[in-house]
């Protein structure tokens, strides 16, 4: 579960793969709206297919990832234009993180963004 701006956003159906070496994940809520997760590095700068949990990454435009939130009407919003943390503690079959940080956009919008996330590995 997570909140976007203090609206509650819900998924059962997350799911996270491997693109390379970077890690994709993708969860819809329970509106239409949908979050987007792309990972490629570790806080420490090690790469996502020979990290082992818990690790860290950083969300923010020059971080080693990124979180997209795309409403159920109206533009998407990034922790590019905003920033955040990724702390995942279980990453094998099943992944588990917490997140926080700002997700913005160009024109200058902010909605904050905190949740927990469960995602099995799309095959």
């Amino acid at each position: 579960a997570a909140t976007v701006d203090g609206a509650d956003f819900t998924s059962s159906d997350a799911t996270w793969q491997f693109a390379g070496a970077a890690v994709q994940l993708n969860a819809s809520g329970a509106d239409g709206a949908a979050l987007s997760f792309v990972l490629q590095t570790t806080s420490t700068g090690e790469s996502l297919d020979v990290a082992v949990a818990p690790f860290s990454v950083d969300l923010s435009d020059a971080g080693g990832g990124w979180i997209t939130y795309y409403p159920d009407t109206g533009d998407s919003l990034t922790t590019q234009a905003g920033s955040g943390t990724l702390e995942v503690v279980a990453f094998e079959d099943t992944l588990s993180a917490c997140f926080s940080g700002v997700l913005g956009d160009d024109a200058g919008t902010a909605l904050d963004l905190a949740g927990e996330l469960v995602a099995s590995e799309a095959r």
